[in-house]
């Protein structure tokens, strides 16, 4: 079987997106069925894959849970069941978060973070690896600038997106005598509803605090909350748009020749430049010196 070039004659094939179902998930299929491919999307549920495939965001769905080896075990096989052989590309645009101090995570939280956005993840690139080699495919990971600078309240995201870009670098060098290309897409904030979740999450853990509420939090960490929410609005107004965010994974789906990395907005160009440029102690103090929200 002659190798996919990906050029502009040969873009139709077949790419799984995990994912599909957020922001930036659909997004990413749209931008891909424009440009001609087959998208096969994963859902969690039976009623989510139903509105996908009416709103038209992929061409088919599957149903399969990153929390769940059994699942991923099972949409692999039903794939082989549909004749599936080959894939050209497997972009994941899957995540979650919880603000939240590390001392006072849940650890079982913190497992299933981990399970969704980093093991599963893994699990998936393994079962996947098979189907791309014979046409030389695409590995596309959405990552985050929380994967280059460590956040606070955000410490087991963070962990999993460091974790994650790891994986991509090992995984690239692995495959190169497949010629299997391996991105790392990284934006910085993005106009979803992850943002409001998060702002709703602080807002909820602030007010628990007052007088009368129920809490468990240390109350010292409030000022991290505040200083926290004064992150997000400051990503929220420089965040990019989810098609800005499918547009690099298309280039990384289909340049001749892959990055390892496409940075995706002003703001992960400027945190990979302080992360490389500015001394530990100093970053810490940054995030000190955080003003905070007055909300």
């Amino acid at each position: 079987m002659k190798p996919a070039s990906f050029s502009k004659t040969l873009m139709r094939g077949q790419i799984l997106v995990l994912g599909v179902t957020g922001g930036v998930g659909q997004a990413v299929a749209q931008q891909l069925l424009a440009e001609g491919f087959e998208v096969i999307g994963t859902c969690r549920t039976v009623a989510q894959s139903r509105q996908m495939i009416a709103a038209g965001i992929c061409t088919r769905t599957l149903l399969l849970r990153l929390d769940k080896s059994a699942s991923i075990a099972a949409a692999f096989k039903k794939l082989t069941r549909q004749g599936v052989s080959t894939l050209d590309a497997v972009v994941n645009c899957a995540a979650v978060t919880e603000p939240k101090p590390l001392e006072l995570a849940d650890i079982d939280d913190v497992r299933r973070l981990f399970q969704i956005n980093l093991f599963g993840a893994l699990e998936v690139m393994q079962r996947a690896v098979p189907l791309l080699r014979p046409v030389r495919g695409r590995i596309v990971l959405v990552s985050s600038t929380s994967g280059s600078i460590g956040v606070p309240l955000l410490g087991a995201y963070s962990a999993s997106k460091f974790a994650l870009e790891a994986l991509a670098d090992v995984l690239r060098r692995e495959l190169v005598p497949w010629k299997i290309g391996v991105s790392l897409v990284i934006p910085g904030g993005i106009k979803t509803g992850m943002i409001d979740r998060q702002l709703k999450e602080i807002d909820a853990e602030l007010a628990s605090l007052k007088p009368g509420g129920k809490s468990t939090m240390i109350a010292e960490y409030s000022t991290q909350y505040r200083q926290h929410r004064t992150v997000i609005e400051l990503a929220e107004k420089s965040a990019v748009p989810p098609a800005q965010v499918a547009a690099e994974v298309l280039r990384a789906v289909t340049d001749p020749k892959p990055k390892a990395r496409y940075l995706c907005g002003f703001t992960s160009r400027g945190t990979r430049t302080m992360r490389r440029m500015l001394p530990d102690a100093v970053l810490d103090q940054l995030f000190s010196y955080l003003p905070e929200s007055k909300k």
